[in-house]
């Protein structure tokens, strides 16, 4: 059977259906860069370089799952934040 908090040949928040819709959604061609968003401003945290938003998670615990989980599959080395521009979580490079 399903352990607490999931169920049997369903995936949890943050595990790999959400690693899917990631992975996903990388994939495709480039969108013009999104402009205005200088260093220092909320805005940039919650924007890929290539002008795409970033994947929102509603909660730390779902973007934590989904960064151990990107860890396990792909060796990504990627920490959760809150962005100040939205208010969710999204993944990032770790700091240096």
């Amino acid at each position: 059977g399903a352990g607490p908090g999931g169920s049997a040949g369903q995936d949890s928040p943050g595990t790999s259906g959400t690693w899917r819709k990631m992975v996903a959604s990388r994939r495709g061609g480039k969108r013009p860069r999104r402009t205005g968003a200088t260093p220092g401003d909320p805005a940039r945290e919650h924007w890929r370089a290539d002008g795409r938003p970033k994947h929102r998670f509603a909660t730390q615990d779902e973007a934590n799952r989904s960064s151990l989980q990107l860890r396990l599959e792909q060796g990504a080395d990627l920490d959760p934040y809150r962005c100040g521009f939205c208010g969710g979580w999204h993944l990032g490079n770790r700091a240096r």
